[in-house]
């Protein structure tokens, strides 16, 4: 091999290096990427199941209570009631809700006792809008 040969070969080794290397910052890139997805799909999902079980248990209100028995039956999702093609009431009480969880925000934390000791009762708008037949 002459020195010429030798130093082209070194040359394509470098190229070949530098090309692996920017591979592998554009891949741990991607995977840092990925990863954080993941995390934040996680922490949405865990947000969610809290949401979920805070309206089944009662303490976001009755008329939360009802819409989350009818996501738990497969009547409807919560994307419907939230994209507003639930029915009125669902929309009302989601904002009553959401109306509440921003004050919280806005006052610095949310105090669960606070939030919800001063929720209106839901019934003394709607009057049991899914019927004593359909709520259970």
């Amino acid at each position: 091999m002459t020195r010429r040969e030798v130093e082209l070969a070194a040359q394509r080794v470098r190229e070949a290096s530098a090309r692996l290397t920017a591979t592998l910052v554009e891949t741990r890139r991607d995977l840092e990427t990925a990863k954080a997805e993941l995390e934040r799909e996680k922490a949405e999902a865990k947000a969610d199941d809290r949401f979920a079980e805070r309206a089944r248990s009662g303490r976001a209100g009755r008329d939360m209570q009802r819409i989350q028995e009818l996501v738990d039956r497969g009547r409807l999702g919560w994307d419907d009631v939230l994209l507003g093609r639930g029915e009125e009431w669902m929309t009302n009480a989601v904002r009553r809700s959401m109306g509440q969880l921003k004050n919280a925000i806005e006052r610095g934390g949310l105090d669960e006792a606070d939030a919800w000791a001063t929720r209106a009762d839901d019934d003394e708008y709607f009057d049991d809008p899914l019927g004593a037949s359909s709520a259970g």
